[in-house]
This record gives C-alpha cells, structure tokens and sequence, in this order.
C-alpha cells in the first residue's frame, strides 16, 4: 500500500468511529538527516477525546509512514493498528462515563523523513505542552521479541511506578535507557522530549534488526507474540492513564530500574539506590 492508500484507510475507520478528529497538512524541505530545499507535502491525524471535566491529557504517538525499503509491518504498522483498537476502547469509556482525562490519539506522517510531522505538531500545538501530562510513543527496530521501554523523560521515579502498575508485562532497565541516550537516535518522541513535555515513554521491539526498514518488514513476518505485546501494552496504557491521576507523575528524581522474573520490573529511587549503594560498599 502507499502511504496515501494507508491514510485513506485511517480516515475510513476515523469516520467509522465518529470520533472527533481534524488532519494537519504541512510542507517542510529536507529533513534531520538530509537538509535541501525540496517541499514535501505531510499530513499528521489527530484524535481528540475531551472530557468536560478536565484539561489534563494523555498523548498517544505512533507514526503510519515507512521507508521506500520496507512496507513497514512492524515499523509501524504494528503500532498504528494497536492505537485503533485502544482508540475505540477510550470512545467506549467515555460513553461509559469512566474516561477521566481527555486522550489524544496522533498518527504522524514524516517520521521517516526526520520526524517532520512529530516536528510540525509540536510547533503548533505549544499549548498542549501544558495540558499533556503524558506521552507515550511506540516505535519498532525489529520484527520480533520484547516491547522495551527504552527511554523515558527526566525524573522518571513516579512515572516508573504508575506504568509498572498499567500494563501487565513491563520489560525496561535504566542501564538500557540511559546507553540509548548517548546514541545518535531519534524517533518521534525526541521532539516532545526537545520540547519539554514533563511525562515521555518510548516503546519498541528491537530483536530482529535485520528486517528493519528492508522488504523483509512485512505481515508474514512479525511475531504474532511481539504483535499482541504491542496490542495488550498499548491499550492498558491508554486504559489505566485515561482514568488515574495524571498529577501523580511528577516527580523530582530518576529511577533505578530493572527486570525481574514474571515480565515485571523493581525499581528504586535514585536517592535509595546511592544510599544502598554506600551501605553495601561499606
């Protein structure tokens, strides 16, 4: 499919929802990576779920472009389809009643191309860096294996914490989180992290690198199990972060996480853990 056949069928099933979305089309010349003066023509989708009683939000970022190379099942297909299903599931919550916080569902066109549509939204939208206290990307570097939670914003202890309790299988390690920030590495969630956007989680599936952005990125061959990882964290998130506290996210120090058996995580303060630290070295 070509990624005008790709948003037409996201508008189709937009319109099937009834939900309340507006699409944001822009021009932009060069990208990070490759600056020149040719205009290409992008177009991000942005779902708005507003509760009345409230103007804190939860952001959910996925992106539907891919490259020439591959057709981009898991890069981000994988991402894009689960949003859908945990979209429809915060229209039913707020039928229900139960929605919280307003939700926010973008789908960004350009992330290939240097972020652009990430890029575009936050520039225009520099209000929304209020009103969000949350966002979580979902990107992919493989076709298959654990959906790691591999960066995360400044003074992450209580997000940590909150998202051990939203989603049933929560596979990250700071070790991780922390070499990921010294890598020339972008995705869509660095604009926002640029940005100062207080709460950032940032998701992807990196064994199978070798089909990364290559024909081989297809249907036939992600990971039915990765692809449900993908679907259950996705949609808990939304679920648990559409209804909670969001004002309990914020914190004033990191975190020192990492796995333990049953697809969890321990985590300790930064403070705790230095403490623990001397006592141990002494």
């Amino acid at each position: 499919m070509t990624k005008k056949q790709v948003r037409q069928y996201l508008l189709d099933v937009l319109d099937g929802l009834e939900c309340s979305y507006e699409t944001e089309t822009f021009e932009a010349s060069g990208d990070r990576f490759h600056p020149d003066d040719r205009k290409v023509e992008y177009t991000n989708l942005l779902v708005t779920i507003d509760v009345p009683t409230t103007t804190d939000g939860v952001l959910m970022v996925s992106h539907y472009d891919s490259t020439y190379g591959g057709p981009g099942a898991a890069d981000d297909g994988i991402s894009v389809a689960s949003m859908l299903v945990a979209l429809e599931q915060s229209l039913n919550a707020y039928q229900a009643g139960t929605l919280k916080n307003d939700m926010y569902y973008l789908f960004t066109d350009g992330e290939e191309n240097g972020m652009q549509g990430a890029s575009y939204f936050v520039s225009e939208h520099p209000d929304m860096k209020e009103s969000v206290k949350l966002v979580a990307n979902f990107e992919a570097r493989g076709n298959k294996g654990a959906l790691l939670m591999f960066q995360t914003s400044p003074n992450n202890n209580n997000l940590l914490r909150q998202l051990k309790k939203a989603v049933s299988h929560l596979d990250s390690f700071s070790v991780a989180a922390s070499l990921y920030a010294t890598m020339p590495n972008y995705t869509d969630l660095t604009e926002f992290l640029d940005a100062g956007y207080a709460s950032c989680l940032d998701f992807a599936m990196i064994d199978g690198s070798e089909t990364y952005h290559q024909s081989t990125d297809n249907f036939e061959n992600i990971s039915r199990d990765s692809a449900y990882r993908y679907y259950e964290t996705i949609t808990e998130i939304a679920r648990y972060f559409g209804s909670s506290d969001l004002d309990a996210l914020t914190d004033e120090e990191d975190a020192v996480f990492f796995p333990t058996v049953g697809g969890s995580v321990s985590i300790f303060s930064s403070s705790f853990a230095k403490v623990s630290m001397i006592i141990l070295s002494v």
